[in-house]
């Protein structure tokens, strides 16, 4: 098992941008794991901070390394890293995981 722990900070103002985008690809992601585009990816979350509400988490579980290297690939991850960007003030933090 692979998982990634994935850190976002909104921009001043933002916070309802950022999650109404991520929404927005959560159903694309749900429906490509339903209909087998992304098969391998286990689980995908969005969280939201309790203390700081600019702060969104994503967590995500994969069957294995192969799995996540289909998702880096495909034309979803690619429109999330590229439209979500201009919504953030500090970069992104990608922790990548595994099961002991």
């Amino acid at each position: 098992m692979v998982y990634i722990l994935i850190h976002l900070h909104a921009a001043p103002g933002q916070i309802d941008n950022v999650l109404k985008h991520l929404s927005g690809l959560k159903g694309i992601r749900d429906y490509a794991l339903t209909s087998g585009e992304q098969v391998g990816t286990l689980t995908y979350v969005i969280t939201q901070g309790v203390e700081d509400k600019n702060s969104v988490y994503i967590w995500e579980e994969f069957e294995s390394l192969d799995a996540l290297q289909k998702l880096k690939d495909s034309e979803i991850f690619q429109t999330a890293h590229g439209e979500s960007s201009t919504l953030l003030d500090r970069e992104r933090t990608v922790t990548f995981l595994s099961g002991v």
